[in-house]
């Protein structure tokens, strides 16, 4: 939880903040100063930070923007590009479409609380933390705090490339600049490096060639190449890699039949191997 009378006051303090184009304080200086690496953010992040005018009239091209091109080239004929069964609507499709507001920052915000929070972020820290009866909080996501953020217009949260304007403002001061205006860091396991080395037997056993033609989902080459671009380090596919991996053991518990010890069984021998 958030501190009562902590962030309301700050954000109020700050909730003055001229519009873009007007001129900062000196006190906003140092903010108003820190960059931002396009080159290194995700497509997605960068399309909302660069994207301009744009960004309202093609609000779905961005919001496929990570990925795509994986895409469009893995599944096999009896799938669309989407990878669900063709005629099936999108989920994101339908997020933007429900969004009430012409603010495409706002829009983006919108569809993350309806689809990758509940169904990704939350669902997946929620059940990994609770696995190993680990209490994790989400102040961040404290009723007040998301109620007032919503209220905010879209110039408050991303200036002049800097993302999460407002916050970082309200809380120079509080905490130390090193770590005020770091780059994101994510709290997953490194399981794009263990895909490259203690569990590269699973990944080749598990997504074979054999595999995915018996399957029938996907396109084996685009499957092989994506492999190799990951264990080259070409291109980070830990997602794409951990999304196909599940699928086929999903299959091979809900569609062939296979009993969960088997399938056990199976994987410890291919790491083994």
């Amino acid at each position: 939880m958030i501190a009562p009378g902590r962030t309301g006051p700050d954000f109020a303090a700050v909730a003055g903040v001229p519009a873009p184009g007007a001129a900062l304080p000196r006190a906003c200086a140092s903010s108003a100063a820190i960059t931002f690496s396009a080159k290194r953010a995700s497509p997605l992040r960068r399309c909302i930070v660069t994207a301009g005018a744009s960004m309202s009239s093609r609000p779905m091209e961005y919001a496929f923007a990570k990925g795509s091109s994986f895409r469009s080239s893995a599944f096999s004929e009896s799938t669309n590009s989407s990878g669900a069964p063709a005629g099936c609507d999108d989920c994101i499709a339908s997020g933007f479409a429900d969004t009430q507001t012409d603010d495409p920052l706002r829009q983006f915000m919108d569809v993350d609380f309806a689809t990758q929070l509940p169904d990704d972020l939350l669902l997946l820290t929620d059940k990994m933390s609770m696995a190993v009866s680990l209490e994790c909080r989400v102040p961040l996501l404290d009723q007040r705090l998301v109620e007032l953020a919503a209220s905010m217009p879209g110039h408050l949260k991303v200036r002049g490339g800097e993302l999460k304007y407002i916050l970082k403002r309200a809380l120079e001061g509080v905490l130390p600049a090193s770590i005020l205006h770091r780059e994101k860091r994510g709290f997953g396991a490194p399981m794009g490096a263990w895909l490259r080395a203690e569990l590269a037997p699973v990944l080749r056993d598990v997504l074979s060639r054999e595999s995915i033609v018996r399957r029938g989902l996907f396109d084996p080459a685009a499957v092989e190449r994506t492999i190799r671009e990951h264990e080259q380090q070409r291109a980070d596919r830990t997602d794409h890699l951990l999304s196909l991996i599940n699928l086929e053991i999903w299959c091979r518990l809900y569609l062939d039949g296979e009993s969960a010890s088997g399938v056990a069984d199976h994987l410890k021998q291919a790491l083994a191997a």
